[in-house]
């Protein structure tokens, strides 16, 4: 969500250290990436808006 609480559309999303299986955010602001980590393993997620 942006400062106006809307949905932020095309984001790049990636897991950090796999910036390869980077992912765009959809219509809605939601996304879906390939896992990286074991079952309750934390990551570090990295959104990047375009400009």
């Amino acid at each position: 969500m942006d400062e106006s609480n809307e949905a932020v559309v095309g984001a790049r999303v990636f897991v950090v250290g796999f910036e390869e299986d980077a992912t765009a955010t959809v219509l809605s602001g939601s996304f879906v990436l390939n896992a990286h980590a074991a079952t309750g393993e934390r990551v570090r997620l990295r959104a990047e808006k375009a400009q």
